[in-house]
């Protein structure tokens, strides 16, 4: 069943997949590869709450096996895949990138000639941080510009209005001076 639902994700077919490795847990519930399969299988289907299955999953896999380094690298690859699993999206990179250092300390050295695949995953959570930051920043800009705008509004308003105010109050006088002649 484990490997059929691998066949299944190759397809791109999740629910298929999701069902063999649910069956494959049926019979086999402490099957680690089934499990992070499983967490696999959601992560890349259509479901409304596919990140949180996923989430589910991984996790699961963890307490089987907390040695094993890939299902830090699929949550890894989860939450830098889904805005859904952090209100704060700065936080949300950190959180990646936590989990790719934890995967890495897990995984080990890569040979020295060859170029750490996860860099690419890191610098890809890094550049979206920024990206997020500088968001931040330009709606809190916005903001910030906007009030002023309304202060401003607000000011020339007052301005013109008490304009108005003596403007009518010199009519009054001028019409009681033309009165009183």
């Amino acid at each position: 069943w484990n490997n059929l639902g691998v066949t299944w994700i190759v397809a791109k077919k999740s629910q298929e997949a999701i069902d063999a490795f649910t069956k494959a847990l049926e019979l086999r519930p402490q099957s680690f590869d089934a499990r992070v399969n499983l967490g696999n299988a959601y992560r890349i289907s259509q479901l409304p709450d596919r990140a949180e299955q996923a989430k589910k999953q991984y996790e699961a896999a963890m307490k089987l096996n907390p040695s094993h380094p890939a299902p830090l690298f699929n949550m890894g690859i989860l939450y830098l895949e889904n805005k859904s699993l952090s209100e704060d999206q700065i936080k949300r990179y950190d959180i990646v990138k936590d989990y790719f250092s934890q995967y890495r300390q897990l995984q080990g050295p890569t040979a020295s000639r060859d170029k750490d695949p996860i860099e690419d995953y890191v610098n890809e959570a890094n550049n979206l941080q920024k990206i997020a930051r500088d968001q931040r920043k330009a709606e809190a800009e916005a903001v910030k510009f906007a009030e002023q705008e309304r202060i401003e509004r607000e000011r020339e308003e007052a301005a013109a209005a008490e304009q108005r105010r003596v403007d009518e109050e010199k009519r009054r006088v001028e019409e009681a001076a033309a009165l009183a002649r």
